[in-house]
């Protein structure tokens, strides 16, 4: 355990007693400063052997701590024992715990688990293992929870839960459920100055318990849980998931920056659409933790949670306690906003309002704030360019995307500019940034490298009348806006840049632009996709049926061509497509259009089929022939074989065991779903939660590309594929 910690004079410090029927002092807390030191006096410690009375082993460390403790420092005593004492233990543990110091207590075979819960005072601290082998595998376990009680002390939160309380839960999981959050509450600080609790429970519509403000001690919020009765209806956790987000504003009685947290527990599958609602959680600063149960869909709670690490899975509501300190350990220590580590290629341009409302101070608020995205993202011609304009009566360049290469030469571009002064031209300043996104100026964008301009401004612009028409051609065009408000900034300007509220952020001074530095590089990893290292062969099998409206049809193609774009598909990946409706197409195999650009363009003159019906059984065991040499897969060179399935509504046919046939050949399936469809099928044709995909509708395809691509880039670098 002293190998897990940070030994030091003003860190962690230990010492160390054996005891039987008497006590040895090995060393005191104050004896040693390094670890080293530490390890190698435990290792000279010698067996006193004798009887067991752990109560007078226990008196005796109190005048120990008392000499030796520092102010404000929190002691902890972690006790190891493997019998029954043969003296009274609470008395001398209570006194312990009543001068502040946590004890830990460890029994191995025959000792006495009554004694143990009397000696820790409370049941998380309690440990018990059969033999002295397996004292190894708990190791990590005592350390995470002294440091998470540390960690957890010191946190201010809001903490809401979002407990799902449908059909298929049942009364006595739903208690257990209960228990589980009795559990979390039990072991976090509550109070006005700590952690704030707030619960809603859902099934087919959300219902408030109480909110985060309702309850300020432990007492009322356990008793108000306990007080929960199931709603046993369906599951929609994407309308819960919207109902969240008032619950973290001052009239739900969050506080302003602390540290907000979400904890959404479920057991099924959502019966609507959970991305699109989360996102705008987590851009708002949310974080998400997903804890599934049983049936519950891992894709799913990783659409919710935005990262891996914040999700949870037990096979049953038994075993929810085993993950409570993994999760509570996450929450606590985890930073409020993780900085993004996979923005892997941008081309983005900041433009900076530098009118006379902005004095000099805010103004280098502003340039700190564009400074701290440049410091966190992979600067290079391979990597992330930036470029930057500033206005007011008149834009004024400042350096565009193919003038500097490193973080260092953009960041003293940005340092050394100054305010303009004068009035706020906004639309002009973005009619000028559309030559920034020219090839001549460096933009990538026909090597498919996603756009994204960040508009800052703190006031209303002088040219309201057209800002709407030229943010729409800038967004036309593929170019995301982020538009960032400041004070006197006019929100329904911002919503008008940026196309969308989640793409809109707004805090009250300049100095409040450093907390949205995380949301901002967030927002960006979810448009920014990795370049698939490896060759592969992939099919495209796309519903082209009449039940499919001409304009739906093409942003489906538009969204396969942003897929295969050389920004994100290697080039030494072969690409082929076909459709299916009533009847089966194939539109062109593998590798027939190795030039990209001609590739796309046949993608685009793609025509619908005839025919309402969509038999997807008969697309699969067709499209299946397509995965082999004489139609350009390599499938004998051992090159990762993907098939990508859209499919729009429901299909008339069961698609199970072509689908398996696919896959034992060797094909990994990713299905996509749009709008009405079964999501058993798209189980049964992918063979995996993980490789399968929902939107509500065509529109919120692009929101699912980059997850998209990470899995099949994910599972190409898993697999045997040179």
């Amino acid at each position: 355990m002293v190998s897990l910690f940070d030994v030091g004079i003003s860190k962690v410090r230990f010492g160390l007693v054996q005891f039987s029927h008497f006590n040895e002092l090995e060393f005191k807390l104050d004896k040693y400063t390094s670890k080293s030191d530490v390890i190698k006096a435990i290792e000279n410690v010698r067996q006193i052997s004798g009887n067991t009375r752990t109560g007078a082993a226990l008196a005796y460390m109190k005048p120990l701590f008392e000499e030796t403790r520092r102010p404000a420092v929190p002691c902890h005593l972690v006790i190891l024992t493997d019998g029954q004492s043969q003296d009274s233990v609470k008395e001398s543990a209570m006194k312990l715990r009543e001068d502040q110091i946590n004890i830990y207590a460890i029994g191995v075979r025959g000792a006495n688990t009554t004694q143990l819960y009397e000696i820790a005072g409370v049941k998380n601290r309690v440990y018990f293992v059969h033999d002295f082998d397996s004292l190894k595998d708990i190791k990590n376990e005592v350390v995470r929870e002294i440091c998470t009680e540390e960690a957890c002390k010191e946190m201010k939160a809001d903490v809401m839960f979002l407990l799902d309380s449908s059909s298929s839960i049942g009364d006595e999981n739903f208690q257990k459920m209960k228990n589980f959050t009795r559990e979390l509450v039990n072991i976090i600080y509550v109070g006005a100055d700590r952690m704030q609790i707030g619960v809603v429970q859902f099934s087919h519509e959300p219902k408030e318990e109480f909110k985060l403000n309702t309850y300020s001690t432990k007492r009322d919020i356990l008793s108000a849980i306990d007080g929960i009765s199931p709603l046993q209806s369906s599951t929609l956790t994407g309308e819960a998931l919207k109902f969240m987000l008032k619950y973290f504003q001052a009239s739900g009685g969050s506080r302003h920056a602390v540290k907000k947290v979400l904890i959404l527990i479920t057991d099924g599958e959502s019966q609507d659409e959970v991305e699109g609602p989360a996102r705008v959680l987590r851009h708002k600063g949310i974080i998400i933790y997903s804890v599934g149960v049983f049936n519950a869909n891992k894709t799913q709670l990783e659409e919710i949670s935005g990262k891996r690490e914040r999700v949870f899975y037990v096979e049953n509501f038994d075993i929810l306690s085993q993950i409570k300190s993994d999760l509570i350990f996450e929450m606590c220590t985890s930073p409020p906003d993780d900085k993004c580590k996979r923005v892997e290629r941008l081309d983005i341009v900041f433009v900076m309002d530098s009118s006379g409302s902005i004095d000099v101070v805010q103004y280098q608020a502003m340039k700190n704030f564009t400074i701290a995205l440049v410091k966190q993202s992979n600067v290079g011609p391979d990597g992330v360019q930036f470029g930057a304009l500033k206005y007011s009566d008149e834009p004024v360049e400042l350096f565009y995307l193919n003038k500097y290469t490193t973080k260092l030469g953009i960041t003293e571009a940005i340092e050394r500019d100054d305010p303009l002064g004068q009035r706020t031209y906004t639309a002009k300043a973005l009619i000028h940034s559309e030559m920034f996104f020219t090839e001549k100026h460096g933009s990538r964008k026909s090597k498919g490298v996603p756009q994204v301009l960040i508009v800052i401004t703190d006031g209303q612009s002088h040219d309201t009348h057209m800002l709407g028409d030229v943010a729409q051609r800038l967004r036309n065009e593929g170019i995301t806006i982020y538009a960032i408000g400041v004070a006197g900034a006019n929100r329904n300007e911002l919503v008008t840049m940026a196309g969308s509220e989640d793409k809109c952020f707004y805090v009250d001074t300049f100095g409040g632009l450093q907390n949205l530095t995380a949301n901002i590089t967030d927002n960006m990893c979810d448009i920014s996709v990795p370049e698939c290292p490896k060759k592969a062969d992939v099919i495209f099998l796309m519903d082209g049926s009449r039940n499919i409206d001409e304009e739906d049809f093409r942003i489906m193609k538009d969204f396969v061509t942003s897929v295969i774009s050389p920004a994100v598909i290697a080039q030494n990946t072969k690409i082929g497509f076909a459709l299916y409706g009533g009847v089966y197409k194939e539109e062109f195999n593998l590798g027939i259009f190795p030039n990209r650009s001609e590739l796309e363009f046949k993608i685009q003159s793609i025509k619908q089929i005839k025919g309402h019906q969509s038999n997807i059984e008969n697309a699969l065991e067709k499209v299946k022939l397509n995965f082999q040499p004489e139609k350009g897969s390599r499938i004998h060179e051992n090159v990762q074989q993907v098939l990508v399935v859209i499919m729009a509504g429901r299909t008339t046919s069961r698609a199970a065991r072509a689908a398996e046939s696919l896959r034992k050949k060797g094909v990994d399936i990713y299905a996509i779903g749009v709008g009405n469809v079964d999501q058993s099928q798209l189980t049964q044709i992918t063979g995996s939660s993980s490789r399968k995909y929902a939107v509500d509708d065509f529109s919120n395809l692009k929101t699912i590309k980059k997850r998209l691509v990470d899995v099949i880039c994910e599972d190409n670098r898993k697999g045997k594929h040179p």
